[in-house]
């Protein structure tokens, strides 16, 4: 039991470090799917109002 809770400990401390560097990746493809969403839902809306604003 004493062996399995070292490595325990040991893969432990291992994650600490990974985490740290993850975030900024897994930012960019968020961050870059938000902006593809809102550009679309953006365009969308300027899309409809030229067309309600065209026909009136």
């Amino acid at each position: 039991m004493d062996m399995r809770h070292d490595f325990q400990s040991d893969q432990h401390s291992k994650p600490e470090a990974v985490p740290v560097a993850a975030p900024k990746r897994v930012l960019h493809p968020e961050m870059l799917a938000i902006a593809g969403i809102v550009a679309v839902l953006w365009a969308i809306v300027a899309i409809r109002f030229c067309l309600e604003f065209m026909a009136s």
